[in-house]
């Protein structure tokens, strides 16, 4: 169980930090080529995905810290 749980975090971390390091490319590509467009685009586009994406490793990851905790002992 805490296997499959750590294989999901970890693909929607991965996904998060892809996602926003397109997101960083493109917005610098568009400062070097000085079109204001494909910035607004980028961030029209990729921050709801990125925002999401990164609310869903947040939550697994604090429902990990549950699974992580050893029993309590009498």
């Amino acid at each position: 169980m805490k296997g499959v749980i750590n294989n999901i975090f970890l693909f929607f971390l991965i996904l998060a930090i892809l996602t926003a390091l397109c997101l960083v490319a493109i917005q610098i590509v568009s400062v070097v080529t000085v079109n204001g467009t494909l910035a607004i685009w980028a961030k029209s586009t990729l921050q709801t995905p990125v925002c999401i994406l990164c609310s869903f490793s947040a939550l697994i990851a604090f429902a990990m810290s549950y699974l992580s905790k050893p029993a309590k002992e009498n």
